[in-house]
């Protein structure tokens, strides 16, 4: 999803422009749909789970382009932490970047910095706390079912969000090998201190009784939290859903697009009963 939302960027970028065009004058004008250049996209993680960490690098594309995003190979990719750890990131072909040595550990901050085409690029990611999740419980629906009559199960991460620290959270659930494609992204700023227990409803899948569910369960800082919340909102998703826009990023460098997550990860699954 999020790279089909990158693939876009000459689209809502030249729509953006014809709008503000449009309030001062009624000329006819001729667009190109495909004369954006193309931007790298990085998609850049650190977690405190067992690497090889990853750094993807592609290239945006225009908006009659098929959905092939072409890799960006021999790029210089390094990611270090508060403490002095340095790691170069090795590639394994197609765009793809493997930490070699480097642990993510809650409380450092990362920094990526990326040289690739000419360009510079670099974030900042701090890894928080580690929040326990305790398990998953189920919501019966019919919400956005679209067989109706059948009894859909919604689950819902349980755990306690922290009383002393402000907190942010990504999930990613995945109905027996189908990961979902949604966006969810949450904060505890009416929660702070107090058990969790929201259901994640979805768009795209509808668990039933003996299915099998498991959630990830992110703890993210407050800038990846923005990247994924208005990114969600520029696709039109979630309550947020505004017009199209490019998403908030923390990369920084020309023409940056993509971000980098430093993240605590854990990973519960059950079965619908």
């Amino acid at each position: 999803m999020m790279l089909k939302h990158f693939k876009n960027q000459s689209k809502i970028n030249l729509v953006l422009g014809v709008a503000c065009l449009l309030t001062s004058c009624t000329k006819t004008i001729n667009l190109d749909l495909n004369s954006s250049d193309p931007k790298i996209v990085i998609e850049g993680n650190v977690s405190d789970g067992a690497g090889p960490h990853l750094v993807r690098l592609t290239e945006s594309v225009n908006f009659s382009d098929e959905n092939n995003f072409p890799a960006v190979s021999g790029a210089f990719v390094v990611i270090n932490d508060n403490l002095g750890n340095k790691d170069t990131l090795q590639e394994a072909g197609s765009g793809y970047y493997y930490t070699t040595t480097l642990q993510g550990v809650s409380g450092r901050t990362y920094t990526l910095r990326v040289n690739a085409k000419g360009k510079s690029f670099e974030a900042v990611s701090s890894m928080p706390t580690k929040i326990n999740l305790d398990s998953i419980t189920f919501l019966k629906s019919a919400f956005g079912n679209p067989n109706p009559g059948d009894e859909v199960y919604v689950p819902a991460p349980r755990f306690v969000d922290p009383l002393q620290e402000k907190n942010w959270y990504r999930f990613i659930v995945t109905l027996n090998d189908t990961i979902d494609k949604s966006i969810f992204v949450d904060n505890d700023n009416l929660i702070n201190g107090l058990p969790y227990q929201r259901p994640i409803f979805s768009g795209e899948l509808f668990p039933k009784k003996n299915d099998s569910v498991a959630i990830e369960m992110h703890c993210i800082d407050q800038v990846t939290y923005d990247y994924f919340y208005s990114l969600n909102a520029s696709i039109g998703q979630g309550p947020s859903a505004t017009t199209p826009a490019n998403p908030v990023t923390n990369i920084k460098g020309e023409g940056a697009l993509g971000y980098f997550s430093a993240h605590t990860t854990q990973r519960l699954k059950v079965q619908v009963k």
